[in-house]
């Protein structure tokens, strides 16, 4: 039998029903595109320093390729900043092979490139231009050959730290020490809105390592494995360094998907006044690579001649 009252009441309730799933929908596309300043953030500092850390602190080994180059800088001694650099590096720890240019046209200008590598033991330097080499002891070199811009734009270099060693015997990653001191101090806080960078909704944390040091605001993409897409560092109500992802890649590896910076800048105070900003552009990133003893061990071509400190000889190489 056609009851009309309860006709009315079937369709009041299916509008509704439709209305609530319409916004499901229309509410998940908001906050997975970024586009909303006004999505609730919903973990708190310590889960995600927990998916960051199981996402890139397990990190040792990596095979990555960029470049960086001054596009900004204020002040006086402006020479004395390394304009452009091109760098091929493999490492695991602190054993390392380096190929790098700080030429403009970069690997295009053959008589730039230098080699340079640490096996643990010798550290050996190559300038194929000169066909001359270098054997020393130890753990030696500039400072290109042991830093890796690449960690610094993820917040991945290491530190070492006392209260960390136990641990991370190797040092501990930048943002784990970020985190884990705010959180031990009761800095570390997330602000209560999503906030997007490059198109990602981003939880935004705000943490200190010392009661009246330096804040440190952190922007991390929730969907791409907690990667840091913004820092700024604060003192005194002044942004002194600050550091932003314009473009997101991403590479698959039998342990996952991981994700990086492909284009990025960073700006800077320099010690003797002025800024310099930067611009940061990645062509390769493997983590978790497969090496051997061979691969941080620099093989010298015929004709190099080496000047062997540990051995405390000279010599022209010959394989014949």
């Amino acid at each position: 039998m056609w009851c009309p009252k309860l006709c009315r009441t079937k369709c009041v309730f299916g509008v509704v029903c439709s209305l609530f799933v319409l916004l499901g929908v229309l509410l998940w596309r908001e906050i997975s595109s970024g586009s909303s300043k006004h999505a609730r953030a919903f973990l708190d500092a310590r889960a995600i320093l927990d998916r960051w850390e199981a996402n890139y602190a397990t990190i040792q080994t990596m095979k990555v390729a960029y470049s960086e180059r001054v596009v900004g800088v204020t002040g006086a001694d402006t020479d004395s900043l390394v304009r452009n650099q091109n760098m091929e590096r493999i490492q695991d720890g602190k054993l390392y092979y380096v190929r790098y240019s700080k030429a403009e046209r970069g690997f295009a200008e053959k008589g730039s490139i230098i080699e340079r590598a640490f096996d643990g033991t010798v550290s050996k330097a190559y300038v194929p231009m000169d066909k001359a080499g270098k054997i020393t002891s130890g753990l030696t070199g500039n400072l290109l050959d042991g830093l890796n811009d690449f960690e610094i734009y993820m917040l991945m270099t290491r530190i070492r730290l006392d209260s960390y060693k136990q641990d991370f015997p190797e040092g501990i990653p930048m943002f784990s020490a970020l985190l884990r001191s705010g959180i031990k101090g009761g800095w570390a806080m997330v602000c209560s809105e999503l906030e997007p960078v490059a198109g990602e909704p981003c939880h935004v944390i705000e943490t200190r390592t010392s009661k009246g040091g330096n804040i440190d605001r952190i922007w991390v993409a929730h969907a791409k494995g907690m990667l840091p897409l913004r820092h700024e560092v604060v003192r005194d109500g002044k942004v002194i360094r600050k550091m932003e992802v314009l473009k997101v890649a991403s590479t698959v590896t039998d342990t996952g998907e991981f994700w990086y910076p492909s284009e990025a800048y960073r700006e800077t105070d320099r010690p003797r006044g002025g800024t310099a900003k930067y611009q940061f552009r990645v062509r390769e990133f493997v983590p978790h690579v497969r090496v051997s003893s061979d691969t941080f061990d620099l093989h010298f071509p015929d004709g190099t001649r080496i000047r062997d400190e540990v051995a405390g000889i000279s010599y022209v190489e010959s394989k014949r």
